[in-house]
C-alpha cells in the first residue's frame, strides 16, 4: 500500500469512527495531495510517496511553528495533528546517531560542513542538528 491510499484508507477509519477533527485533518493531507498530482509540476499520472513526504514535511513544519505560538485548545489540536503527521513520516535520526554518521562521514573525507551537509542528503535528519554537530567536531 503506497502513502497516498494509506492516507485515504486513515481518512475513510476516521470518518467511519466519526472521528472529526483527525478526518478534518486528513482531509485537508489528502486534498493538497490531490491538488499536486492535478497541477503540471512534471508528475505524470499518481505521484510519488517521495513527493507526498515533502507535503507531508511542509506540513509538519507549518504546525510546528503554530506549537510555538498556540495555547489552550489550538496547541492541543497542533499536537495532535503533529502526531497525525509523523505516523506517515520515516523516524528521524538520533542525535547520538547523527554524530556517528559525522564521524563517519569525516573519516570518508568530508574536511567541511559542505561535505559533511551533502553525506546527509538522502539521510533522515534535522539539518540544523546536523550543522551544529558539524560544526563543532570539524574544529
Amino acid at each position: 500500500m503506497n502513502l497516498k491510499q494509506r492516507i485515504t484508507a486513515d481518512f475513510m477509519a476516521a470518518f467511519k469512527a466519526k472521528q472529526t477533527e483527525k478526518k478534518n485533518f486528513l482531509g485537508l493531507i489528502k486534498s493538497t495531495i490531490d491538488n499536486e498530482e492535478k497541477s503540471n509540476k512534471g508528475y505524470q499520472g499518481e505521484i510519488t510517496d517521495e513527493s507526498i513526504l515533502k507535503i507531508i514535511a511542509k506540513f509538519e513544519k507549518n504546525t510546528n511553528e503554530l506549537i510555538k505560538v498556540s495555547t489552550g485548545e489550538a496547541l492541543a489540536n497542533a499536537n495532535a495533528e503533529l502526531e497525525i503527521l509523523k505516523s506517515y513520516l520515516p523516524t528521524k535520526l538520533t542525535d547520538a546517531e547523527i554524530e556517528a554518521e559525522i564521524k563517519l562521514a569525516i573519516d570518508n573525507g568530508a574536511n567541511n560542513i559542505g561535505g559533511v551537509m551533502a553525506w546527509f542528503k538522502d539521510k533522515q535528519a534535522d539539518r540544523k542538528v546536523v550543522s551544529t554537530i558539524a560544526v563543532q567536531l570539524l574544529k
